[in-house]
C-alpha cells in the first residue's frame, strides 16, 4: 500500500517588514476531515479547513497539500462563495495541490474557511477476504490546533478485525460504520484497520530432501503448523510422510525415510486461515518451552555487555519494540539470497545494516535479557508494496518477525518491528495484520527447524513457495483411521503384546482427543501411557499394549475397546483356556503314559511270576 503523507503549507502576505520570518504557525489551523470508503474501495475525502489569523499584518493567500500517491482524482476546492482555483503538480509518485484564495481575510482572529475534496483509489485495498484501510500519521501536528477525523466504512465490509489506534468514539449510519479520531491519536501514528473475520491463503510448498549418507536415514521437514493466529488445512502431502510430530515450540515435523544417496521431492498443498487475534482455545505452551525461550542462542547473545546495558535501560516490552524500530535502519541492499545473518550482538553495533532478521534477533535478545520469553517466527508476509514493507533474506523471499509471551494474557503476541520501521509510523506492536503466515517457529533453537523455501536440491533453483489469496471452503469431516496390530487368539495365562495405531487422515489437526482403552474378559496394560495433545493431519500415534486372561478355565471371546472422543473401535480376540488346550491334554497324556507303564509293568510281573511257578 502506498504511503500517504499529509503535509500542508501556507502562502501569506505581509503588510510591512518584520524582523522574524512568518510561518504556518502564524495561523490557527483546524481540520474536520471525513473519509468515506465506498463499497468499491474508492475513498472520498472531504477536508473542512479553518485558518484563523493570529496577526493583524498577515493573511493567507494559498493552501497546499502534498500527497505521496498518484491514485488521486476529482480534486476540488470551494468555500461559501463557490469554487476556488486549484493548481496540481505531479512529480513521480508525489502530487501537490495548491488552493488559491480569491478573497483577502485581514485582521487578528479573522477566519478563512474552505473545503478541499478529492478521491483516493488506494486508501482502501481488498486483499483476499479482508479490506485493509490505512490513514497516515498526521504530519506537522505541532502546527495544527485542532484535527478531527471521521472514517466511514461500509457495513458490508464486515466487523473490524482490528483498528489501531483505538478510535475515541464510534457510531453508525444506515450504510456505514463510523470511527472517530482526534489529533492526539493521529499525531502518534497512522490508522491501520482491517475488516473481515479472517484472511485465507492458498499455498503450494515444495521441499527437496537428499540423503548424502551411505545408509538409510530419517529426515524431516517443517510444515506450516497451526498456531494461535492461524489454522492450516492440508489438501495433500505427496508423498505422504511416515509420521508428523509436534515439537515443544509447536512446529509440525514431517518424517521421511530415505535410502542411501536418495533424493526426494515433496509437495504440500492446502489453505490457511489467518486470525487477527489469538484463538483462546489454542493449547498453552509448556513450562519447558517458556524456559527455553529465555536462554541465549547462536544469534541471541543475551550476555553481551552492550545488550545487557541497553536492556537495563528499557522498562517494558513496548520500550524494547520502540528501541528496535527507532535505532535500526533497514538496508534494502542486503535483501538477497545468501545474505549473512548478523545476530543481535552485531545488529546493535551496526544499526544501519539491518534487515528483518536483525530487527527480529535484537528484539528477541533484548526481551530475553529482560526475562521475557521471546522467539522468532519465519514465514510468508503479503504486501502490496515491497519497497515500503521489505521482506527478508530467506530463500523465496520469506520474512521473519518476533513474538513474546504475555504472562497476563497467557498467549504469544506477534509484533513486527521491521514493518514498524519501514512503514513510517504504522503500529505493528499493538496489532500485526492478517497477512503474516507462519512456516516455522524458533524458540529452543535460533535456526532450526528450517522454514519452507529453504529445502533446496543440490544445484537446483526455482520457486518453492507459492502463496495466493483464496476462499475458505467448509473443511472436510474428521477422518480417524484406527488399526489393531493385535493377536486374534490368545490363551489364558499367556501374555501377548500388540499395537493400536491411530492415524489422522483428515485435513486439519485434532486437539486433545480423549483416548480411553479398556478390555472385556482380558487384563490390559498400556505402556507407555500416551496422550496426544495435538494430532496433525497425516500424523499417527502408536499405543503399545499387553493383554492376558488370568483365568485358566475361561474359554470364549475377549475384546479390546478403544474410545476416541466417545467413538468406539473394537477388536475381538478368541480366548482359549490353557487348561483345556494345554494342561488337561497334558494330564491326559501323562495319565495315558502312566497307564501304559502300569500295564506294561503289570504284564512284566505276570510273566516273571509265571516263570517262577513253572
Amino acid at each position: 500500500m502506498k504511503k500517504f503523507l499529509v503535509l500542508f503549507f501556507l502562502g501569506f502576505f505581509y503588510f510591512f517588514p518584520t524582523k522574524s520570518p512568518l510561518a504556518s504557525g502564524d495561523f490557527e489551523t483546524s481540520f474536520n476531515v471525513a473519509q468515506t470508503v465506498e463499497e468499491n474501495g474508492v475513498t472520498f475525502i472531504n477536508q473542512e479547513i479553518s485558518l484563523v489569523n493570529r496577526l493583524s499584518r498577515v493573511y493567507a493567500t494559498q493552501y497546499g497539500l502534498t500527497l505521496e500517491s498518484s491514485n488521486i482524482r476529482n480534486i476540488k476546492a470551494y468555500n461559501a462563495d463557490g469554487p476556488l482555483e486549484t493548481k496540481i503538480e505531479k512529480e513521480g509518485e508525489i502530487i501537490t495541490i495548491t488552493v488559491i484564495f480569491s478573497e483577502k481575510t485581514v485582521g487578528t482572529g479573522k477566519e478563512t474557511k474552505f473545503n478541499l475534496t478529492y478521491e483516493s483509489l488506494d486508501l482502501a485495498i481488498k486483499n483476499g477476504q479482508v479490506w485493509e484501510i490505512y490513514v497516515p500519521k498526521l504530519s506537522n501536528a505541532s502546527l495544527i490546533e485542532n484535527y478531527f477525523l471521521s472514517l466511514r466504512v461500509p457495513k458490508n465490509f464486515g466487523n473490524p478485525a482490528y483498528i489501531s489506534p483505538d478510535p475515541v468514539s464510534t457510531n453508525s449510519s444506515q450504510t456505514h460504520q463510523i470511527f472517530h479520531f482526534n489529533k492526539e491519536k493521529l499525531a502518534q501514528r497512522g490508522v491501520s484497520a482491517a475488516f473481515g473475520q479472517f484472511q485465507v491463503f492458498d499455498f503450494i510448498l515444495d521441499y527437496h530432501l537428499e540423503n548424502t549418507t551411505s545408509k538409510k536415514s530419517f529426515m524431516e521437514i517443517a510444515l506450516p503448523p497451526d498456531t494461535s493466529y492461524q489454522k492450516v488445512y492440508y489438501e495433500s502431502i505427496k508423498p505422504a510422510p511416515y509420521n508428523i510430530t509436534v515439537d515443544q515450540d509447536g512446529n509440525w515435523l514431517a518424517q521421511y525415510l530415505l535410502g542411501d544417496s536418495q533424493k526426494l521431492n515433496i509437495e504440500a498443498q492446502g489453505k490457511v486461515k489467518i486470525f487477527s487475534k489469538p484463538q483462546e482455545s489454542f493449547p498453552t505452551p509448556s513450562s519447558l518451552s517458556l524456559s527455553d525461550s529465555l536462554l541465549p542462542q547462536e544469534y541471541w547473545q543475551i550476555n553481551d555487555s552492550l545488550i545487557q546495558t541497553t536492556a537495563s535501560n528499557l522498562s517494558s516490552i513496548k520500550d524494547i519494540y520502540d528501541y528496535v524500530v527507532s535505532n535500526l535502519k533497514y538496508n534494502s541492499e542486503r535483501v538477497k539470497e545468501g545474505a549473512q545473518r548478523l545476530g543481535a550482538s552485531q545488529a546493535i553495533r551496526s544499526p544501519n545494516q539491518a534487515i528483518c532478521t536483525e530487527f527480529t534477533d535484537l528484539f528477541i535478545t533484548l526481551a530475553r535479557a529482560k526475562g521475557i520469553p521471546a522467539r522468532e517466527v519465519n514465514g510468508y508476509a503479503h504486501t502490496t508494496n515491497p519497497s515500503l514493507m521489505p521482506l527478508g533474506t530467506f530463500i523465496d523471499v520469506l520474512h521473519a518477525w518476533p513474538e513474546y509471551w504475555d504472562e497476563e494474557k497467557q498467549h504469544w503476541v506477534q509484533v513486527d518491528p521491521t514493518w514498524g520501521n519501514t512503514t513510517n509510523g504504522v503500529d505493528y506492536f499493538s496489532q500485526v495484520d492478517l497477512n503474516h503466515f507462519t512456516f516455522s517457529i524458533h524458540g529452543k533453537d535460533s535456526t532450526y527447524p528450517y522454514p519452507a523455501g529453504s529445502y533446496k536440491a543440490t544445484g537446483a533453483g526455482g520457486k518453492d513457495v507459492q502463496v495466493s489469496f483464496g476462499k475458505f471452503d467448509s473443511p472436510g469431516e474428521e477422518n480417524l483411521i484406527v488399526s489393531f496390530d493385535v493377536t486374534k487368539k490368545i490363551f489364558t495365562k499367556i501374555k501377548s503384546e500388540g499395537t493400536i495405531t491411530i492415524e489422522n487422515k483428515g485435513s486439519s489437526a485434532i486437539y486433545n482427543p480423549i483416548i480411553d482403552i479398556k478390555a472385556e474378559n482380558l487384563d490390559l496394560k498400556l505402556f507407555p501411557d500416551k496422550k496426544a495433545a495435538i494430532l496433525p493431519p497425516f500424523a499417527k500415534i502408536n499405543l503399545d499394549i499387553e493383554i492376558v486372561n488370568q483365568s485358566i478355565l475361561y474359554h470364549g471371546t475377549g475384546k479390546v475397546i478403544l474410545s476416541i472422543d466417545n467413538e468406539l473401535y473394537t477388536h475381538e480376540i478368541v480366548v482359549e483356556s490353557s487348561v483345556f488346550k494345554f494342561i488337561l491334554p497334558g494330564i491326559l497324556i501323562l495319565l495315558g503314559v502312566f497307564i501304559i507303564i502300569f500295564l506294561a509293568s503289570k504284564l512284566t510281573l505276570k510273566k516273571i511270576f509265571a516263570k517262577k511257578v513253572i
